[in-house]
């Protein structure tokens, strides 16, 4: 299941990177639509956003912090 996520929240997890890890998730933005969502780590990832077809303009928030 994928979260949706308000954009003004967003900053605010990427600074928490240790809340995603304790919960397996992922916090992905669209870069397209500049918005953001929490997936689990274990579903293959997907923009909840992308009308038609998928979205190839994802990035990972927060990777490596």
């Amino acid at each position: 299941m994928l979260e949706l996520i308000s954009d003004a929240l967003c900053p605010f997890f990427k600074a928490w990177p240790n809340q995603r890890k304790r919960n397996e998730l992922k916090l992905y933005r669209c870069k397209k639509d500049v918005h953001c969502w929490f997936q689990p780590q274990n579903l293959s990832l997907s923009c909840p956003y992308a009308i038609t077809g998928a979205c190839s303009d994802i990035e990972e928030v927060g990777k490596g912090e």
